[in-house]
């Protein structure tokens, strides 16, 4: 039986591209610690894919993959399984599979009664990324309504490699922009050389009828982002290919480039298990309500 990247959360549910109702945990204590880091894959990967990126990315930072590991991959049906149409296809269950984490995600934070989630995405994956805290704090809009303390879920930093997200959609209060506030900080990898980027991604979002020609997010530095979000870092990734962020590329400058940044950006000293979460809850009521904008910068590289 072939062997995937672990611990892990997916919503494949082995038939093609359904999706299933609860994410499927390997082991089932994956997310049962207070600060995971979770690794979300693009499109047009199956979970062969998605599990290669994440080890290969893992020795890039250091750390060997394993069952202590606090990064936790997510899997989600992606994969190109229908010819040319699939990008399209790929926004609607990235869409789907939101709220199915989300709602993971919060009844884990409401069970343990503190829990903190890092995210690294690429491609298409950061749309799944925004969907999700777009879900999130529709659930605590939900409990605050039924006047039932919100779980103590927190979305820290998030880190978007190619994000394959309309940048007019980050303007949108209806859209992602409330998302992309709500985190402690973010950053965006970008480049010019994204070709995906450049061509695909318009006209895939075009069709399905997301505006007309969109501008993605990991395309180029989005220079309004940092005036509306002063808690967004951009860098850019140079000479990056859409496939080059997770250590697969060819061009020697990009090929490391990504793990770096995020090392930095995540302060990734170790990827061991943190704190207790008793410690942690005690430490949340201590500063509650209380938030924090980290302002470090991470450079681009020359």
């Amino acid at each position: 039986m072939e062997s995937y990247y672990a611990p892990s959360v997916s919503y494949w549910d082995g038939r093609g591209t359904r999706v299933r109702d609860n994410g499927l945990l390997k082991p089932s204590s994956a997310l049962n610690q207070s600060n995971p880091v979770l690794f979300i894959h693009g499109y047009n990967n199956d979970q062969r894919d998605a599990s290669a990126a994440y080890t290969r990315f893992m020795g890039l930072l250091g750390s060997p993959a394993g069952p202590n590991a606090r990064v936790v991959g997510v899997y989600w049906p992606g994969h190109n399984w229908e010819g040319a149409l699939f990008y399209m296809q790929a926004i609607g269950k990235a869409k789907e599979v939101a709220p199915k984490l989300a709602q993971d995600l919060y009844t884990q934070a409401r069970n343990r009664g503190y829990l903190k989630v890092d995210i690294v995405a690429h491609s298409l994956g950061c749309r799944l990324t925004l969907e999700t805290v777009r879900e999130i704090l529709a659930l605590r809009r939900r409990d605050g309504e039924r006047h039932i303390l919100p779980a103590c879920l927190v979305v820290g930093k998030v880190v978007f490699m190619a994000g394959a997200v309309p940048t007019a959609y980050l303007d949108d209060i209806a859209r992602l922009k409330a998302a992309l506030g709500s985190f402690e900080g973010s950053l965006s990898l970008y480049s010019e050389n994204d070709t995906v980027l450049r061509y695909a991604f318009p006209v895939g979002q075009s069709l399905v009828g997301e505006r007309f020609f969109p501008t993605a997010l990991g395309r180029q530095e989005w220079t309004r982002g940092n005036r509306l979000f002063p808690g967004l870092r951009q860098a850019r990734n140079p000479g990056a290919g859409h496939s080059d962020y997770w250590g697969d590329g060819k061009n020697a400058n990009s090929k490391g480039f990504a793990a770096t940044a995020v090392k930095s950006f995540l302060s990734l000293d170790s990827l061991a298990p943190r704190a207790t979460a008793s410690r942690q809850a005690a430490a949340f009521r201590t500063v509650a309500g209380a938030r924090h904008i980290d302002e470090r910068n991470v450079a681009a590289r020359p």
